[in-house]
């Protein structure tokens, strides 16, 4: 979808791109993840071995929304501490 409308609308100057974070610690994944067990397996998860804050993904996002990302459409970016490629 987001290489589609990127396509679609890079003609009007659009640019269209994703953020994709894994694990973030924010009120509904301390919910989640409420023992020392819970916590650990995710965490584990992660290549850094420990989860996002809010302000890592919302750093990613105002980078997209920049001139510093001027020529970047139609990609996703992978904010999640390397959670696409660990294997458990």
């Amino acid at each position: 979808l987001t290489q589609t409308l990127a396509s679609e609308f890079g003609p009007q100057n659009v640019r269209v791109n994703a953020v994709l974070p894994g694990a973030i610690e924010t009120e509904m994944y301390r919910e989640m993840n409420d023992t020392p067990d819970k916590a650990a397996f995710v965490t584990n998860l992660h290549a850094l071995k420990r989860v996002g804050r809010p302000e890592e993904v919302a750093r990613s996002v105002l980078y997209l929304a920049s001139e510093d990302s001027s020529f970047v459409t139609g990609t996703a970016l992978l904010v999640d501490g390397g959670l696409s490629i660990t294997r458990t």
